[in-house]
């Protein structure tokens, strides 16, 4: 087998360092799904982002850092040292976390959907039992037939694995679980007939949770990917 640092790209100068110093590339961050860590096929783009609520408390003051002072003065405040003027915030009250959003871009496969792949991984959809399959072939069945068409078919949450690997190991040196996924949207880029590209599927989730990707031993995962 080919040692990690002879099929992913990296720097030579890092070649025998377990966790290199340099910048991660899009080809040597894995994408996996479900429980088991499968696959789903050829992914295009990954994304993700979330938002928290922030309440920004003013006051009404002439003076800088006057809120506790009685015997505030304009004289003798310099800008820099002092923690805030009239007109600025005086504190910023976190608030709640909203949920996390998730970009999944897959090219369409005759075997499965996006969405088919990731509810038949879940054991997620209208279509399927509630037992987890056991291994990869689920996603390029070639003698089911798909029949995932809308978003209601998912009636269970999935769960979105995203790690790092290391280009000179082969191991995950870094990841994310994104728990309790739900497709709020999905489409189809379909190229016109003069070009007869790929259809590429797009995917939007909303994940209740980010978690550090840990092993069942509560220890953060290293170790080649499931």
């Amino acid at each position: 087998m080919a040692l990690a640092n002879r099929v992913l790209p990296l720097n030579n100068r890092f070649v025998n360092e377990s966790i290199p110093k340099a910048a991660i590339q899009s080809i040597t961050m894995a994408m996996r799904v479900g429980p088991q860590k499968f696959a789903i096929g050829y992914i295009h783009e990954f994304g993700w982002d979330a938002d928290r609520d922030v309440k920004a408390l003013h006051q009404m003051e002439p003076y800088p850092d006057g809120t506790f002072d009685g015997a505030a003065t304009l004289e003798n405040n310099i800008f820099g040292q002092t923690t805030y003027w009239p007109g600025e915030p005086v504190e910023i009250i976190p608030g709640k976390i909203d949920v996390i959003t998730l970009t999944l871009k897959r090219y369409a496969l005759y075997t499965s959907n996006l969405l088919a792949a990731l509810m038949r991984i879940n054991a997620a959809g209208t279509e399927d039992g509630d037992v987890l399959p056991v291994d990869n072939s689920v996603v390029n069945d070639v003698q089911a037939v798909n029949q995932y068409v809308t978003l209601i078919q998912q009636v269970r949450p999935v769960e979105v694995y995203q790690m790092y690997i290391s280009p000179a190991t082969g191991q995950v040196v870094f990841g994310r679980k994104f728990e309790e996924c739900w497709f709020t949207k999905i489409g189809e880029t379909i190229p016109d007939a003069d070009t007869n590209e790929p259809i590429l599927e797009e995917g939007e989730l909303k994940a209740s949770r980010i978690r550090p990707f840990y092993t069942s031993q509560g220890e953060v995962q290293v170790g080649n990917i499931p």
